[in-house]
C-alpha cells in the first residue's frame, strides 16, 4: 500500500513547524541574555531605532525569498512583542 502523498506533505510541514518553534525558543534564550546585558550596560529595553532597522532588513530579506511584506511585519511584530515581554517591558 502506498503512502498518502498528502500525509507525507503534512508531515514535512509539521517538521518545519517544530523547527520554527525550536528556533523561537532559542531566540528567547538569547533575548534573556540581551536583557541581562542591557541591564548591566544601563540600556533601555525598548530601542525603536533597532526595531525599525531590523524590520527593514527582515522585510528586504523576506520579500526577496517570496514572502509578503504584510506577513513579515505581522510575524516580526509578534516576535518583537514576545521579546519585550521576556525583557520585562510589560511588567
Amino acid at each position: 500500500m502506498q503512502a498518502n502523498p498528502l500525509d507525507d506533505l503534512r508531515g514535512q510541514v509539521q517538521q518545519i513547524d517544530e523547527e520554527i518553534l525550536e528556533l523561537l525558543a532559542n531566540r528567547g534564550r538569547l533575548i534573556s541574555q540581551i536583557k541581562t546585558t542591557k541591564k548591566v550596560e544601563r540600556q533601555s529595553i525598548h530601542q525603536p531605532d533597532v526595531f525599525h532597522s531590523k524590520e527593514k532588513l527582515l522585510i528586504q530579506f523576506g520579500t526577496n525569498i517570496g514572502l509578503s511584506e504584510s506577513f513579515i511585519k505581522d510575524i516580526w511584530h509578534t516576535i518583537h512583542a514576545e521579546s519585550m515581554k521576556k525583557q520585562g517591558i510589560f511588567d
